[in-house]
């Protein structure tokens, strides 16, 4: 049967697909927050955090999507903004977490729900450090927002799979009454003039601290210029105050690695901020993504800016009485610049748009006379466990796959200003993240052989991040499974029966971890030890006796040697066959003095079985 995406959710959840329309969202941007309401249908089927940038289109692709079932049952998709309040609960019932800010907190997040690290830390919109551990957030979270790409080398064994949906374009923005001049993107090379002390007017020169200045009035209005220039007659230096979002922001990261002559990482050029600068009227206020605080009033300030976030800000009241949905305008009076020369949006107050000439490739860079500066334009993606991305059937692939629910909601996408993908929505092939280790370890009975069994115990221990156990199978010699169990989570060990007839098998346990983000791993198990049991044949023991040895356990007839000692003395052997059946009775002697006697019985063991001692049978020595 070929699934579509609507019919994939409805198998999924056994419910009717609810049409991408007309659902209106709760009064908060978040579904549901533990503190203010547990319903249990106030949380969504699939939940997720991260990205500022995309928190409002994810908001009214929630509200387009509607519920599984009726209007007060489960969000089929939830997404918990990147801002607000310090706490946020995403599961009935489940465990506050502190809220991710950024689309690295995010994916963090995501990583650690999964089990590929124990736990992740990350300075939250709040200001305190939030940390998050496996065993807290475990099923909690199933995707996360992202306006970054997955970076490095593709890994299609990745336990992270980036599924694009959108596109975005990152320009800058400034307060409405700036001083600094409309700008291009600029080449590295950009520097200030040696002698005039002037930049050129580009993004390189600010980011990369050739221009701190901005000159008003005089011969040189609106140049930047650098430190060492001198204002002229009728001139004002105005200092240039240049921002990025905090270091887990998607933006930040893509404007550094896009705009900077060094790429600066996380170590930033000794201009370039986080937080507001003394003078600039916002001293010490952190930067958020898409947020204009820090340039309010400060006409020498200069941030990245969302153009689709800028829209959809503008339109946030157009968009309510529309959707339902709610958009915070955070713009404080912040403006988008002309770059390269392309004004980056039309429309007024309600219908403002993004020009998609910012997503017009035309094949050259911005440097070389390109006026539509599509190298500033970005994908942004849904972070999805790519162990779900691979299942056709879960609601994770019906969300966010190829023709899935999001892919199809193109109106709601453009609504929020951002642009569709001409090709490869839904594509989960880009895939980071190699699964952590986990470790598995199985040992064979040590006390049972009896002729009525009809299954052995194998215990098995395993270990892995936030331990949230998983799938037991046991394979015989031909990889057949032939039992499983399985490790509950927050346990680690667990005891399996195998069929007696599987005793003399080479057996090998498999441990699946119940996380996605862990690896599995397999153990031999210890090779069958025998039980040796030891009797004399009287309650006492003169200077000579005898001691009836029996080696006993399921599977072939243990055959070997059997040596009895008392301390290094050799007291006693005999011999096991086929034929005797595992037991012998040896003749002992030379007890030295009367008393009691603790001998030592050892079994040599064969090629079924190991070595075994029995040291616990004492006898009294009478002369």
């Amino acid at each position: 049967m070929k699934f579509t995406a609507l019919t994939k959710w409805s198998a999924a959840f056994g419910v009717a697909a609810i049409a991408a329309c007309g659902i209106a969202a709760p009064a908060s941007a978040d579904p549901a927050f533990l503190a203010a309401n547990n319903d249990q249908g106030n949380f969504g089927v699939l939940a997720g955090v991260g990205s500022d940038t995309i928190q409002d289109i994810d908001n009214g692709l929630q509200a387009a999507l509607g519920h599984t079932g009726a209007a007060t049952t489960n969000w089929k998709f939830a997404s918990y903004d990147a801002t607000g309040s310090a706490w946020i609960s995403t599961k009935y019932l489940g465990d506050p977490m502190y809220r991710p800010n950024g689309s690295g907190a995010g994916r963090d997040v995501l990583l650690t729900a999964i089990g590929y690290q124990t736990s992740a830390s990350s300075t939250t919109f709040s200001g305190v450090k939030g940390t998050w551990k496996t065993e807290r957030v475990a099923g909690q979270v199933q995707f996360a927002r992202s306006s970054s790409g997955p970076s490095g080398d593709n890994l299609p064994a990745g336990v992270i799979a980036y599924v694009p949906f959108a596109k975005d374009v990152v320009s800058y923005a400034t307060d409405a009454s700036t001083d600094l001049p409309a700008l291009s993107v600029g080449t590295s090379s950009d520097v200030a003039d040696g002698t005039t002390h002037i930049a050129p007017s580009t993004l390189w020169s600010i980011y990369t601290c050739a221009a701190t200045k901005v000159v008003t009035g005089g011969a040189n209005d609106g140049a930047l210029v650098d430190s060492v220039y001198t204002a002229g007659a009728g001139e004002t230096l105005v200092p240039i105050h240049a921002y990025v979002p905090q270091s887990s922001s998607g933006t930040a990261g893509y404007w550094q690695g896009k705009d900077s002559a060094s790429k600066f990482g996380s170590t930033l050029p000794s201009c370039v901020k986080r937080a507001g600068i003394a003078g600039g009227g916002h001293e010490g206020v952190s930067v958020q993504e898409h947020d204009g605080t820090v340039l309010e009033g400060d006409t020498g300030a200069i941030m990245p800016f969302s153009v689709p976030q800028w829209v959809a800000q503008g339109n946030s009241a157009a968009i309510l009485s529309d959707t339902g949905v709610t958009v915070t305008d955070r713009r404080h009076g912040a403006v988008l610049g002309t770059l390269n020369g392309v004004t980056p949006i039309s429309g007024s107050t309600g219908t403002f748009a993004m020009n998609t000439d910012l997503l017009t490739d035309t094949g050259a860079s911005p440097s070389t006379g390109n006026n539509k500066p599509s190298w500033l334009s970005r994908t942004m993606y849904h972070l999805v466990p790519s162990a779900k991305m691979d299942d056709a059937t879960s609601a994770e692939y019906a969300m966010f796959g190829t023709g899935g629910l999001i892919c199809s909601a193109t109106s709601t996408i453009t609504k929020f200003g951002f642009g569709t993908l001409s090709s490869g929505c839904g594509d989960s092939s880009a895939r980071r993240y190699a699964a952590a280790a986990s470790t598995v370890t199985a040992t064979a009975p040590r006390t049972m052989g009896y002729d009525d069994d009809t299954t052995f115990p194998i215990s098995v221990s395993v270990s892995s991040n936030g331990n949230q156990g998983g799938l037991i199978e046991i394979e015989d010699a031909s990889n057949t499974v032939i039992v499983t169990g399985t490790v509950a989570a927050n346990t680690t060990t667990v005891t399996i029966n195998v069929p007696i007839a599987n005793i003399d098998d080479e057996l090998e346990v498999w441990f699946t971890p119940t996380l996605s983000g862990i690896a599995a791993d397999n153990a031999a198990v210890d090779k069958l030890t025998s039980v040796v049991t030891a009797t004399n044949t009287g309650a006492k023991l003169k200077k000579t006796g005898t001691v009836t040895v029996s080696v006993r356990q399921k599977g072939a007839i243990p055959t070997g040697t059997v040596t009895i000692k008392d301390g290094s003395t050799v007291v006693g052997t005999g011999t096991l066959t086929v034929l005797s059946g595992g037991r012998v009775t040896v003749t002992v002697s030379a007890f030295p003095a009367k008393g009691t006697k603790s001998l030592t019985v050892e079994y040599s063991g064969d090629a079924n079985y190991a070595q075994k001692l029995d040291t616990t049978t004492s006898y009294v020595i009478k002369k």
